[in-house]
């Protein structure tokens, strides 16, 4: 496997990142067992899911397929698109950021995440809220980038 610095950062990553969209629907645990432990047999060390995934099921069989070996895994998850009723809109405020990284944490039964992704554009947000939230998850250390 080769492996390549993530931007500017000094996070090295494999050129393979493993996606875990489906983990939680079309592939159950047991699959999803196999997949994670095929990647880590070809030395695929970057994993991706979401918290919208099969409302956070996909994060939530990942925090059990890789407690055994976390460090060696650079784990990035995603918020905004998790769904909502239009008066409580899971988009990119301030608001559900907070709660939402908190809620992946916690079904990832992890302190923290090496990335953390804005999923979608959030057209109701101004972009700064979303940037300074993002600014605040890093500071408090519940994402590393």
């Amino acid at each position: 496997m080769k492996y390549r610095m993530l931007g500017a950062s000094g996070l090295k990553v494999s050129e393979i990142c493993l996606g875990a969209m489906n983990f939680g629907d079309s592939t159950d645990e047991p699959q999803a067992a196999s997949i994670v432990g095929a990647a880590r047999d070809a030395g695929i060390n970057f994993i991706d899911t979401a918290d919208g995934y099969h409302a956070g099921k996909s994060e939530a069989m990942l925090g059990k397929l890789l407690s055994k070996d976390r460090v060696d895994w650079v784990l990035a998850t995603k918020v905004g698109q998790a769904p909502g009723t239009p008066q409580r809109k899971r988009g990119l405020s301030r608001k559900w950021m907070m709660e939402a990284i908190d809620q992946s944490l916690e079904r990832l039964k992890i302190d923290y995440v090496d990335i953390y992704y804005m999923h979608h554009v959030d057209w109701e947000t101004p972009l700064e809220e979303s940037v300074a939230e993002m600014g605040d998850i890093i500071s408090q250390g519940k994402a590393l980038h």
